[in-house]
């Protein structure tokens, strides 16, 4: 995944726990709960975190599949 793709695919969620952010009065209980329910939540959590990562990760000879089949 391209690094711009995965930065504004975040963009929307990151808004969405903004606004619940914004609206919650003890918000780091309302992070743990929300995330130890699963579903929806835990679901939003594990992509930001996949989607801040992947795109550094690179492969350690920054060579393409392409490329390295040809060889």
């Amino acid at each position: 995944m391209p690094r711009w793709l995965a930065i504004i695919l975040a963009i929307p969620p990151l808004l969405l726990l903004l606004v619940t952010a914004l609206s919650a009065d003890d918000l780091p209980s309302l992070v743990v709960a929300k995330l130890m329910e699963g579903g929806l939540w835990t679901g939003l959590a594990a992509f930001l975190v996949m989607a801040v990562v992947l795109p550094f990760i690179r492969k350690p000879d920054a060579q393409s599949r392409a490329s390295a089949k040809v060889k």
